[in-house]
């Protein structure tokens, strides 16, 4: 199983451990949201049902967020000051639910 698809998964799983997140997704079915952070990139597709699938990464995107490496202990940390530092692309609407979910949505591990 490729990084990807791993990715995938485990999206997948917070989102439904997290129910309320998935009718906002709804809303944005059919977009696509690409997260470059180097040396990876990374491509999702919300289908109807607000669950995610991957995507080809060099197809166009309807949003896009280009993290450093830098930024990830930082952004697990919560740190607001480097979500200012996330450069992004495209649909704001998209963008700003992403940035909404990324803070409001919790692992049960």
């Amino acid at each position: 199983m490729g990084l990807a698809q791993s990715s995938v998964q485990a999206l997948n799983h917070l989102l439904t451990q997290n129910s309320w997140a998935l009718p906002r997704l709804q809303k944005f079915a059919g977009k696509t949201a690409r997260f470059n952070i180097a040396p990876f990139s990374f491509a999702y597709m919300i289908l109807e049902d607000g669950l995610l699938q991957s995507a080809d990464s060099a197809t166009s995107a309807d949003a896009v967020c280009i993290i450093t490496p830098s930024l990830l202990p930082r952004l697990a940390t919560r740190d607001e000051h480097a979500r200012s530092e996330i450069r992004n692309e495209g649909d704001a609407a998209l963008l700003t639910e992403i940035f909404f979910l990324s803070q409001n949505l919790h692992w049960d591990v």
